[in-house]
């Protein structure tokens, strides 16, 4: 256990100060984890809740600030949760720091708990009876109790030897193994199955056991080095001796004073001494010293170690084979569960009766109770279930014969075993699976036999089952069917059953049926063997293929007549494309049911919105009808089972107001067998991971995305992703392969970003890519989106979103359903998204095929994804690094720019003239009251009147009832007059913490109240705190006023309209002429020092950055005697710039780098652009050959006008001469020809740039 008991800085503190604070605790935290659980004690002095995550709950939330910011960071980084912002686990009010002015209570103190006890029973409250002792009242006490249960950790059952998989997989020990698997008994054929296999079994596991087994490692952390172990084991024994010298004097301190407290006579000092005491203490006191210095060593040298360890990671990361390279990430990148360093609490868990399990047995007890009721098991022995299995087998009658076409062959096993997952953990025969993988051919020649035993006498090993017969009634009765679902299940077992519906061959029927008899599960941990009689077989491969079957066969019954009105019908003409003809004949086609395995989608559209309601209710009545006879239970619940239902068109507020009002976000369903039933509708549901809104917006989800892949960076960051060890090529790949693949799962099928979903998308992958960089420890923050891409090597996030959407068009096009190109054909946004993927990959891909705009040669591109995947998928590959290349062309630009020019610095600021807003306590001015607003929370506390006076989902000025308090909040912002008179009639605190309490759903429309014609005029805004002050104060002086005034936290011109609201009303002239004087200084321009917050900055968004120019001239002397050409100079330059005496000498492309050439003058004639004229940043398509040809060009062309510019900028004359127009140069064209102009002297620019046509 780690603990953290810290006070950060309060919000008066500057934010630089704030976020070093929060680095270094960070810091230290990270530093000081080792994989333990965390418990925070902290007054963090920020606030959260509006951001929430699985640190922090969104209950009683405040506004996250920028301590707050970096509080949240905190927790997830070390798997940390607040339970006082969890509303399971919080009760009362959250409120624990006093403000001294207002008298509020404000979140600010903390207790965190480790997220593994997030499912334990947990309490938090805040407690007024723990004081520390101050003369005020300031903070009140933040509590937090939570009860756990660890599981026991001894165990009395010896553990079985284990087998070494890696020695199996090791080529020098094939022949072994062979011989092993050779020697292997071989029952005769009237051997009983299970007899055989377990005969088989046997030999192998202790054959194999004997030969390889698992070596014990020396210690529990594998990479300490030998001399680290040494060091633990002095501890060890040091530790050891410490407890027994400490227990030694314990007991002799307890018998001296037996001693003493029998004999009067005799006192304690006097029988607690002697030589033996003496030397026992000096013992003990070595011993302690010892294990200090010891331990400290041992901490050391295991730091060491580990470091070394991951170096050595990054070494072979670095230097292993592409194909072996993922081996060593598996070593880094460890799940969860295999990074604990003890054992998470047990789960809370109550029995049927109510009450709560308190030991380990208990809880396994009740686990097993509960899969075993869920599974219609039954409590049984190994010997009973054995003897069952045999009785069964033998009392088997099936078919005589067997199709020889229908069984499997020799080669079939072969090919089974071979490509068996040779990584996977042991099953309970502990054999690890790599001995099928590599040798498969040995053990396909001893498992043949066992094979046709099976499939001849279909009975199964009663050792490999992992359901037995039952009568139907008991079957019924475990699953709690009444009398009618039993005859409807017995007519469904006699009558439709699934295979045979399905043309199964009499074979299969049987075999699936021996599978599925008799089988059993024991849990981990437990001795007590179950034998299940429901459900298909767990892990079998029939498993999911017989419930896919049974689950579709159940749907096709429901005979519900408002789900055949309500399901959705859309025109279609057969034809397979998103751009389909609606002018030809087109007949409708129904959506129904979207199921995947056990999931289930069912789409309806009534005519009506107050058809909605009984419509849903109606069809879950009759799928609970249907499916309960199969034996299939539907769990409902808001992240289970639930609705999502969106009203449009004529009523539809009325029924809004009736769904998510009146029934409070649930519909009611009655099922024949089941009675009331509570449906829970959502606005948002998780579904087949996506994230699926009412009103279709694409926001959660995005950030949803960015999430998965933010936590599928942060477990490999320190060691992988972010190591300057690994070269940044290296971890790119790690990264494409483990963090945009998390990403990117899905994203396919999104429509068209709206605005402020793509920029949380682009900036959540960009945010990436720095991190990737390790840009916070190079110290080095300018990089353009397009450096960052060329630097990383990465996919810029509009490739990576088109390339995702055409790659999903593919697949579709291969094996999408017809009801989805039904849809598509009226999903404009989506056809508007992959138009514009199609034309992102042509313009790569234009003219190396004959691909046109996707709209008008759909049957060109259908016909190339469905019958030539390869090529496909190559052209998209294609059209990736042809982008990537131009980006790098674009980072190229980039460079050469920013280290030729200093970005253009605009005017600066007209100072504190004309400003409106300011705060007088810092004296600092800013040009909007919102930058006012931000400085004011943050260091003021300061809120505005509407966000403290919405409390609640009602307003109690016109009694309209909203859904949310953030909508009461937003009309409390348009409605002056209720916020007026609130501001006069604040609410009580009880009656606001119980409005607070009743949340509304999301969905729920506005109720409108009484109205507002009863209130007063709104008048102007006023500060009620200052007004009631001025009235009930008396001032002699103007500095008191002005003292007053200040006190007050406000917007500037909300004091000034107060002041001169209360001016107006007084009748004593003195008081008059002191407010009047008060009131000429209160502007920013009187009371302030500085300008605060960011400038209003405007920038084209197609040149953002423009360059600070200066005229290049001739300097002296010279810094050489030769003048540098490529291609002969024109006499006309070198005349003119009196070079005509200096030697000549030749240079080449390579030769001129981004630095000034040493020389008296530089000449050079640039060769023409590989691809014929084009601008020089947006080449056109074609093959990546020539596309590299002409970066390599281009790059070239860049480095010399570096080289060329920066030559002129020192003093000496350059030219350079380039074969394009200039309108294909811009805007260096124009930004040398303003550099020429600059200053206004008569000088003449040093820098020739001359175009010559080509």
């Amino acid at each position: 256990m780690r603990f953290l008991v810290a006070h950060a800085p309060h919000r008066a503190h500057s934010a630089h100060t704030k976020r070093q604070w929060w680095q270094h605790l960070s810091h230290l935290c990270h530093t000081y984890s080792g994989g333990g659980a965390w418990v925070f004690l902290l007054d963090a002095n920020c606030r959260v809740g509006s951001l929430v995550s699985e640190a922090i709950g969104g209950f009683q939330p405040d506004y996250q600030d920028e301590s707050g910011e970096c509080f949240h960071a905190l927790l997830l980084g070390m798997n940390v949760f607040l339970p006082s912002t969890f509303e399971h686990s919080m009760f009362g009010e959250g409120g624990t720091l006093r403000q001294k002015r207002s008298g509020a209570l404000d979140r600010s103190d903390f207790v965190g708990l480790p997220a593994s006890w997030r499912d334990s029973w947990c309490q938090a409250w805040t407690s007024s009876e723990i004081s520390a002792g101050h003369t005020s009242v300031d903070h009140f006490a933040a509590v937090v109790e939570v009860s756990l249960i660890f599981p026991n950790r001894c165990r009395a059952t010896a553990r079985p030897c284990r087998i070494d998989a890696r020695a199996i997989a090791e080529p020098g020990n094939a022949e072994a193994v062979c011989q092993i698997i050779r020697g292997s008994p071989r029952p005769a054929w009237d051997v009983d199955a299970s007899e055989h296999a377990a005969e088989v079994v046997d030999y192998l596991y202790r054959s194999l056991a004997d030969a390889f087994p698992l070596q014990r490692r020396r210690m529990h952390t594998g990479y300490l080095s030998e001399s680290t172990a040494a060091i633990h084991r002095v501890v060890s024994s040091l530790r050891h001796a410490v407890r027994t010298k400490k227990g030694a004097l314990k007991q002799a301190l307890l018998r001296c004073c037996m001693l003493a407290w029998r004999d009067a006579s005799a006192t304690l000092q006097s029988l607690f001494g002697g030589a033996w005491l003496w030397h026992l203490e000096i013992r003990f006191g070595l011993s302690c010293m010892l294990l200090h210095r010891y331990g400290l060593l041992l901490k050391r040298a295991c730091r060491e170690d580990r470091n070394r360890m991951y170096a050595d990671f990054a070494e072979e990361i670095t230097t292993a084979h592409p194909a072996a390279v993922h081996t060593f990430v598996k070593k880094v990148l460890k799940p969860k569960k295999y990074r604990r360093t003890c054992n998470d609490p047990l789960p809370t868990l109550f029995r049927a009766d109510g009450t709560q399990c308190l030991t380990e047995s208990e809880v396994t007890a009740t686990w097993r109770d509960h899969f075993r009721v869920l599974e219609g098991g039954t409590a049984t022995s190994a010997e009973a279930l054995l003897s069952e299995c045999r009785d069964a087998q033998a009392a088997f009658l099936g078919s005589d014969t067997v199709a020889a076409d229908q069984m499997p062959t020799f080669l079939d096993l072969e090919n089974a075993l071979r490509h068996t997952a040779g990584r996977k953990a042991a099953g309970p025969d502990l054999i690890p699976p790599s001995l099928c993988r590599y040798f498969s051919t040995p053990l396909a020649s001893l498992l043949w036999p066992l094979l046709l035993k099976t499939v001849c006498r279909a009975s199964e090993a009663a050792g490999m089952k992992g359901l037995s017969s039952r009568p139907v009634h008991e079957i019924a009765e475990a699953l709690g069917l009444d009398v009618s679902d039993m005859q409807e299940l017995t007519r469904l077992i006699e009558q439709e059953a699934i295979l045979p519906q399905q043309d199964a061959p009499q074979l299969l029927q049987e075999l699936a049926g021996e599978f599925h008899r008799h089988t059993w599960f024991v849990l981990s941990g437990d001795t007590d063997m179950i034998a299940t009689h429901r459900g298909t077989r767990p892990g079998g491969t029939l498993a999911d293929v017989l419930f896919s079957l049974l689950f579709g066969q159940a749907l096709r019954r429901r005979r519900s007549s408002a789900l055949q009105a309500a399901m959705p019908s859309v025109p279609w003409t057969g034809a397979r494309t998103l751009f389909p003809n609606f002018s030809a004949p087109a007949a409708l086609c129904n959506i129904s049911d979207i199921v995947y395995a056990d999931d289930l989608c069912t789409p309806i559209v009534c005519n009506a919105a107050a058809e909605l309601r009984p419509t849903v209710s109606a069809v879950v009545a009759d799928t609970f009808d249907t499916l309960t006879p199969h034996a299939l239970r539907i769990n409902l619940g808001p992240t289970k089972t639930a609705a999502i239902m969106a009203h449009v068109g004529h009523g539809s507020r009325a029924a809004r107001h009736e769904a998510f009002g009146v029934l409070k976000g649930r519909v009611p369903a009655w099922p024949e067998s089941k009675g009331l039933q509570w449906l829970d509708l959502v606005s948002r549901y998780r579904h087949l991971g996506s994230i699926i809104t009412y009103d279709g917006s694409l926001g959660a989800e995005v950030r949803h995305r960015l999430a998965l892949a933010r936590n599928a960076f942060r477990d490999g960051r320190r060691r992988l992703f972010a190591c300057r060890d690994i070269p940044v090529t290296r971890r790119a790949v790690f990264f494409r392969s483990h963090v945009i693949a998390t990403l990117t799962a899905g994203i396919g099928g999104w429509p068209t970003l709206a605005t402020g979903e793509w920029r949380t998308f682009s900036g959540g992958l960009v945010g990436l890519y720095r991190q990737l960089l390790g840009l916070r420890a190079a110290g080095k923050w300018n990089y353009t989106t397009a450096q960052l891409l060329c630097l990383t090597g990465l996919s810029s996030p509009e490739a990576v979103l088109h390339t995702e959407r055409l790659r999903l068009v593919g697949q579709l096009v291969r094996h999408g359903p017809d009801e989805l190109w039904a849809l598509l054909g009226h999903f404009s946004a989506y056809q508007q998204a992959i138009a514009a993927a199609s034309d992102w990959a042509l313009e790569a891909v234009r003219g190396t095929c004959e691909l046109g705009p996707i709209a008008s040669d759909w049957d060109r591109w259908a016909c190339l994804m469905r019958d030539r995947p390869g090529q496909w998928k190559g052209l998209l590959k294609r059209a990736d690094a042809w982008h990537a290349l131009k980006t790098g062309l674009q980072a190229d630009f980039d460079t050469v720019v920013r280290l030729l020019w200093e970005p253009r610095q605009d005017a600066p600021r007209a100072g504190l003239a004309g400003l409106e807003h300011g705060c007088l306590i810092c004296g600092i001015a800013f040009p909007t009251r919102r930058q006012w607003g931000v400085h004011a929370q943050k260091v003021h506390g300061y809120r505005c009147p509407a966000t403290r006076l919405a409390l609640g989902r009602q307003c109690q000025a016109c009694g309209s009832v909203y859904a949310s308090q953030a909508k009461l909040r937003v009309h409390l912002f348009g409605s002056p007059r209720c916020l007026r008179f609130l501001e006069l009639h604040q609410p009580a605190a009880d009656d606001a913490s119980s409005r607070r309490a009743n949340a509304g759903h999301a969905q729920a429309p506005s109720v409108r109240g009484w109205g507002r014609e009863h209130l007063p005029a709104a008048g102007p805004e006023l500060c009620r705190s200052l007004e009631q002050a001025l009235y009930s104060s008396h001032f002699e002086e103007d500095q008191d006023l002005y003292d007053e005034i200040v006190s007050h936290v406000a917007p500037l011109p909300v004091l000034r309209n107060t002041v001169r609201f209360w001016c107006e009303s007084l009748e004593c002239a003195h008081l008059r002429q002191l407010a009047s004087d008060v009131l000429l200084v209160l502007s920013p321009e009187h009371v302030c020092t500085r300008v605060g917050g960011k400038e209003q900055e405007v920038t084209d968004p197609e040149m953002p950055f423009q360059p600070r120019l200066l005229c290049p001239f001739i300097r002296h002397p010279a810094t050489g005697a030769y003048v540098l050409h490529l291609g002969s100079p024109c006499p006309a330059w070198i005349s003119a710039w009196g070079l005509s005496n200096c030697a000549r000498l030749p240079v080449d492309l390579n030769s001129c780098g981004f630095e000034a050439a040493r020389c008296q003058g530089i000449y050079i004639s640039f060769p023409p652009p590989p691809l014929g004229p084009c601008h020089f940043l947006t080449p056109p398509a074609g093959p990546l050959k020539r596309m590299r040809e002409y970066c390599s060009w281009a790059a070239s062309l860049l480095r010399v006008f570096c080289c060329l510019f920066r030559t002129a900028i020192s003093g000496r004359p350059a030219c350079l001469r380039i074969p394009i127009c200039p309108a294909h140069l811009e805007p260096l064209t124009t930004w040398t020809s303003e550099a020429a102009a600059a200053g206004g002297h008569p000088l003449v620019s040093s820098f020739t740039l001359e175009f010559v046509s080509h």
